[in-house]
């Protein structure tokens, strides 16, 4: 298993290292609470769907 994935997470992090720009100084966005309370509900229900349904059809 380690002579697969080791060289592949390897290549990545080589990678990543590489190419991926470093964004310090871009300013974070406001914390979106109506999105971090819709996600939530929207998480339950859809739980809730998939133990209900198989029973219910």
């Amino acid at each position: 298993m380690f002579l697969v994935n080791l060289p592949i997470g390897a290549t990545a992090f080589i990678v990543g290292a590489l190419f991926l720009i470093d964004r310090q100084g871009t300013p974070t966005g406001r914390f979106d609470a109506v999105g971090f309370v819709l996600s939530a509900v929207g998480f339950a229900l859809v739980l809730y769907a998939l133990s209900v349904g198989p029973a219910k059809g």
